[in-house]
């Protein structure tokens, strides 16, 4: 399905153990059935578990998202 890129944060900061984190969060809107208007979701990319990086989307910026039932997301850039 299509969404839009609303948010975009990069985390970057040492865990309690001591260890680098690098996330990046992204909020996308998306059409959602039996929803008025539009459905938002957080998804988190976090490259040690995707083992990439994260893709590198603009607010604004219109996607291909796919959830499974355990929120993975796969991203693919969409058009407008």
């Amino acid at each position: 399905m299509k969404g839009t890129v609303i948010g975009v944060r990069k985390l970057d900061f040492k865990g309690k153990d001591g260890e680098q984190v690098k996330k990046t969060q992204y909020w996308v809107t998306f059409k959602s059935r039996g929803t008025e208007g539009v459905e938002a979701e957080k998804i988190t990319w976090d490259p040690s578990f995707e083992k990439a990086e994260a893709p590198d989307y603009a607010v604004g910026e219109v996607v291909e998202v796919g959830f499974n039932r355990n929120k993975r997301l796969n991203f693919e850039e969409g058009e407008d």
